[in-house]
């Protein structure tokens, strides 16, 4: 489960910006709230995308981010463990994607996280 984006790769180069700072690398295991992918708008700008993950989800924050630089951002649970359900249980992953103008600063994503896991 969980959530990913596939920004276009005529957009490169990508700039991928967590809670903890920018990561210029790519990463497949990072325990970070936020995730933000930002990259050329096409018209001289900047646009990007985040995603969120809710304090309820399990694990919280999860280590499951993937980020590629070639173009994807992802959100993953339970990523590399298991999680076997048992009859009749269930679980829930809460995600919110913010589409933005600007890079991750400009954009606010730190704020907008905040307001979001308030929630």
């Amino acid at each position: 489960g969980g959530l990913c984006y596939r920004p276009d790769a005529h957009r490169m180069p990508f700039t991928f910006t967590t809670a903890k700072g920018v990561s210029p690398e790519d990463v497949l295991r990072l325990d970070a709230a936020w995730a933000d992918v930002s990259f050329s708008n096409g018209k001289g700008g900047t646009s990007g995308v985040s995603i969120f993950q809710h304090p309820d989800n399990p694990g919280y924050p999860f280590p499951g981010w993937i980020f590629r630089h070639y173009g994807f951002l992802g959100a993953s649970w339970p990523h590399e463990q298991t999680h076997k359900l048992a009859p009749n249980e269930s679980f829930l992953l809460k995600y919110r994607m913010y589409v933005h103008k600007g890079g991750a600063a400009d954009a606010k994503v730190a704020e907008k996280f905040a307001s979001f896991s308030q929630k």
